[in-house]
């Protein structure tokens, strides 16, 4: 079932975000839908709290779902409401081809900026792009109530490529033979999001890019 994160459908019915597009996020059992156009992006996101990797998909009484923005660079396009399909953070999207930024992430604990990029490349059907691991120390709130992060979170990209392919194998096994490997980069020479919602310097992003071995697939500006 394609799913959109309530902060996300939030600002769209508010007028807030005009220029926002609404990320599909699948289940791997459905019809993954890769067109000429657009392919699947997999992989997992995996939040560590004090050692302890959490429930990325929790009772609906609880917080809700994880919420990733996306910024597509070629474009300029912001893509909102991007979510995880299952407890363990794997995710299944449906995007345009081009290169991404993920520039922000929330869940749980205040937003933070993951300084990561990835690329959906022409002529493939199906990305694997890695599982994005932050791992943050909390603190008890204000009054006891819930938990703060305390001090900065540490963001790392793994290759878990045979455990994504294995999930895949049982609901999708077309996909699970036909995902390639592309994974993401995550880097703090990429900018945090407030320059990109500010006055972003295109030329300066499409330089670190490129050192990091993710050229832009169209030129755009």
């Amino acid at each position: 079932m394609t799913r959109w994160t309530t902060w996300a459908v939030g600002l769209v019915l508010c007028g807030c975000a005009p220029f926002w597009v609404a990320v599909a996020s699948l289940d791997p059992g459905e019809n993954l839908g890769p067109s000429e156009d657009r392919a699947v992006v997999i992989g997992r996101i995996a939040q560590v709290e004090d050692g302890k990797e959490q429930n990325m998909r929790p009772p609906w009484y609880e917080r809700g779902l994880p919420g990733i923005a996306l910024y597509r660079v070629e474009t300029g396009q912001w893509f909102g409401g991007a979510t995880v399909a299952d407890k363990d953070g794997n995710f299944y999207w449906l995007l345009p081809r081009g290169t991404y930024l993920m520039v922000q992430y929330r869940y749980r604990v205040l937003p933070m900026e993951p300084r990561t990029a990835f690329q959906v490349p022409p002529g493939l059907g199906a990305v694997y792009v890695g599982t994005l691991r932050i791992e943050i120390d909390t603190v008890h709130g204000f009054l006891f109530l819930g938990r703060a992060q305390k001090g900065p979170e540490r963001i790392a990209v793994l290759d878990e490529f045979e455990r994504a392919r294995t999930v895949l194998e049982t609901p999708n096994p077309q996909v699970a033979q036909q995902v390639t490997k592309h994974l993401m980069v995550h880097s703090l020479l990429l900018p945090p999001a407030a320059p990109i919602f500010g006055s972003l310097q295109w030329h300066t992003l499409v330089g670190v890019l490129n050192e990091l071995g993710l050229p832009i697939l169209t030129p755009a500006h």
